[in-house]
């Protein structure tokens, strides 16, 4: 479908009057946070799906239960009577025209057909000249009031607006009418506006104006601008085709890089839907809404209007992200337009959620940065994050006990001692979970809980009066300055890892406290392994050059890991291994210490796909003991591991990739006195300086 006959399709019937909803603030342009849900088919909705028209909403907005949903008014001879019917019907908010439709430029062929081109160049040219001598807004603006433009309302910028067009005068005309346009948006407060892109990628044009207009303007609103998901002749094997919408997004994110923050895509779904490569670039873009067509839903035998089975499944990938949805369209169905609103509430509510997502709800795609246990004590909070993993300490404790029957045999069960040692035992659950082990396991046991930060251990020593009496010795000190004579385990159980495995300094931690474990001794971890694997994510990319601090070089937030809960984002090629750590080392020396931490590797991976490398994510394994192991990698995810998640390395630029082109990157653990980092740099297919060379913007503090 052509972007006319999309755009036809919004006014081929006058739609009813209606108007916006309720919800935050931000309705029109924040989004509520969603997961990804497993979906019956729909093709036959009306038999498998059990839709049958749902309860009526009798208000939209922001509940964190629903979709949140807002219609598009195309044609509304009342305006604030259409807000007013839209949020009785349950829309969360409207996208209304800013300006009057009567200042579309009509072309000889759209009056009569057969027109010359001379004569409908001429024509053309005179209805230029008239085009802002009439009234340009609407005088149904006059009565919206400020808050409902902020709250309810995502302006349409004119879909006759060329910016980039071959025909000066219309080009001309085209970016005056623009910057009228947005100028008249911020001046009412809008939040969001919607903006067509044009087919075929020319948006040079477009771009300069977007830049000027948001140099100018403080309060400028945000530009969702609208992409058909697929146009004709796209394959699904990922790669760019000058035909492909996503080239022409991602050429105009590159000419509008300096406001990149201000950019979103409102995705129109089209009826033919692209291959599941294409998708998943999509997934990694910053997509604010998704654009349904009326024409895209069938009819169930209940007369309720539903979508095909291979569109509910793509509306279920992309609830995972912080997006709305946008009805257009003439109603189609003889329930009324309502129940469109009422079936994506309906699809939204069997969605899915695990535990890794519900506890990652609110972090989506949010930089943070990684713990320094060892330079900073973690507070109280951050500990019971940590306690509320169950896959973590089921894990531990299983470990434990494997560990415990295969180092006892059973004949020795009663009169052997085996003596744990917790290193940095925190408040004391793997404390806890040893005390278990050792009881399912039939053997005797006594543990030792150093940490080394003062309010936990006040925790410990209370729990070691009131729940481990005789059971638990507490000893608070840093497990490096540990002597022999203090105790000599049989088993080391340490949670210490990192979303990269040993980027909260496992490995010093470790070996410093390696004289104290017995000969024949075991720890638990045995080893981990981090991978990384290069990263699409407008999203992220977006969120770390929104960190940069006018008071550090330029570099400095580009060149810093973050741990990011991946959503918005898709993975040019799977993980690969990089740096692996054993406890005890197999090189290690007469006091345990392997003879050095550092590390270097050079990684080739070959792009599955099309798109952008941003940066690489980082993820880990860890083989505690036996048949235990734990596993952030996004293929062998250990279930409701929620503890860590990816650890992001940036790239100074997003670099294009085509799908076969080779990507490497080098990779240093550096070790000095007092701290660990980590460089890299971009080989292939481009060369991008050595990031965080020296450790310049970050490091990891040994104390």
């Amino acid at each position: 479908m052509s972007s006319s006959e999309k755009r036809d399709c919004n006014g081929a019937d006058k739609e009813e009057p209606m108007e916006s909803a309720s919800g935050s603030a931000t309705a029109a342009a924040e989004a509520v946070a969603v997961e990804p849900a497993k979906e019956d088919s729909a093709a036959d909705a009306g038999k498998s799906s059990g839709y049958s028209g749902g309860n009526r909403s009798k208000r939209g907005g922001g509940n964190s239960g629903r979709a949140l949903c807002g219609i598009d008014l195309a044609f509304c001879s009342d305006q604030k009577a259409g807000m007013l019917e839209a949020h009785s019907l349950g829309y969360a908010f409207v996208c209304l025209p800013l300006f009057h439709p009567r200042n579309v430029v009509r072309t000889g062929a759209d009056v009569g057909g057969h027109a010359d081109q001379e004569e409908e160049e001429g024509q053309r040219h005179r209805q230029l000249d008239q085009l802002r001598l009439l009234p340009a807004t609407r005088p149904d603006h006059l009565v919206i009031d400020s808050e409902d433009w902020t709250r309810f309302v995502v302006g349409k910028i004119s879909a006759w607006i060329r910016c980039d067009s071959s025909w000066e005068a219309e080009r001309l005309q085209s970016l005056a009418a623009l910057r009228q346009e947005l100028s008249w948006a911020a001046h009412i407060g809008l939040v969001a506006c919607l903006i067509d892109l044009p087919d075929g990628g020319r948006v040079s044009n477009l771009a300069r104006a977007l830049l000027a207009f948001h140099r100018a303007e403080r309060s400028a609103p945000l530009m969702w601008v609208r992409v058909p998901m697929a146009a004709e002749q796209v394959g699904d094997d990922g790669d760019i085709a000058s035909n492909d919408p996503w080239l022409w997004w991602h050429r105009l994110c590159r000419l509008c890089d300096l406001i990149l923050g201000q950019l979103g895509v409102a995705l129109e779904v089209t009826a033919d839907l692209p291959g599941p490569a294409a998708v998943q670039r999509w997934l990694a873009e910053p997509v604010k809404a998704l654009v349904l067509p009326t024409s895209l839903f069938l009819t169930n035998q209940s007369g309720y209007p539903v979508l095909s089975k291979a569109h509910q499944a793509l509306l279920m990938k992309f609830f995972r992200l912080q997006l709305q949805v946008i009805i257009t369209g003439s109603c189609r169905h003889d329930k009324g337009i309502e129940y469109y609103q009422q079936y994506i509430n309906w699809l939204y509510s069997r969605r899915s959620t695990d535990l890794y997502s519900s506890q990652g709800k609110g972090y989506e795609d949010t930089l943070q940065d990684p713990l320094q246990p060892l330079a900073d004590n973690l507070h109280s909070a951050t500990y019971q994050v940590f306690e509320m993993d169950p896959y973590k300490y089921r894990a531990y404790r299983e470990a434990v006990r494997q560990a415990l029957v295969e180092m006892v045999p059973d004949s020795e069960a009663e009169s052997r001692l085996i003596t744990i040692a917790v290193l940095g035992a925190g408040r004391g659950p793997l404390v806890q979970e040893c005390l278990i082990a050792g009881r399912q396991s039939g053997r005797r046991i006594r543990v030792f809980a150093v940490e080394k930060n003062g309010n936990a251990v006040n925790t410990l020593l209370n729990r070691s009066l009131s729940e481990w009496p005789d059971s638990v010795v507490v000893l608070p000190t840093d497990m490096r300055q540990l002597k022999p004579t203090d105790l000599q385990a049989d088993i080391f159980v340490s949670e210490l890892l990192g979303s990269f495995g040993d980027n909260e300094l496992s490995p010093e931690c470790l070996d410093g406290a390696m004289h104290c474990l017995a000969e024949g001794g075991v720890s638990i971890p045995m080893s981990y392994t981090s991978y990384l694997a290069p990263m699409h994510s407008s999203t992220v990319y977006k969120e770390v050059t929104r960190q940069r601090d006018p008071e550090k070089p330029y570099y400095t937030f580009l060149e810093t890991p973050y741990v990011v809960n991946l959503v918005n984002s898709e993975l040019l090629a799977p993980p690969q291994p990089v740096f692996t750590f054993r406890h005890p080392a197999e090189s290690a020396g007469p006091d345990g210490r392997p003879a050095s931490n550092e590390r270097y590797i050079e990684l080739t991976y070959r792009a599955e796909r099309t798109g952008v490398l941003h940066g690489f994510a980082g993820y880990f394994d860890s083989r505690l003991y036996g048949s235990v192991s734990m596993s952030i990698l996004p293929e062998d995810h250990s279930p409701d591991l929620f503890s860590w998640f990816p650890l992001v390395f940036p790239l100074h630029y997003p670099v294009p990739v085509k799908c076969g082109d080779a990507i490497t990157v080098a990779m240093w653990r550096v070790v000095s006195a007092t701290a660990v980092w980590y460089e890299w740099a971009l080989l292939a297919p481009v060369v991008l300086p050595i990031h965080n060379a020296g450790g310049r913007s970050f490091t990891i503090n040994l104390y």
